[in-house]
């Protein structure tokens, strides 16, 4: 995801769900094999799973 206002917009809307509903609600994400992790968004993720193939289309592997 890439926004102007922020340089991971990923990570900026974990960190606003978390301030909102606590760091007890457990979040995660799919991320395919271009994926940028920063230190931000693997701090407030907390489960991050990949795509394994291209094409992604393990979606219900992945999100198991």
């Amino acid at each position: 995801m890439v926004i102007q206002k922020f340089d991971d917009a990923e990570a900026e809307l974990f960190r606003r769900i978390h301030e909102k509903m606590g760091f007890e609600l457990p979040i995660a994400i799919s991320l395919d094999l271009h994926a940028n992790i920063s230190e931000a968004l693997f701090d407030c993720a907390s489960v991050i799973s990949i795509y394994r193939t291209y094409p992604a289309i393990g979606f219900a592997k992945t999100g198991a």
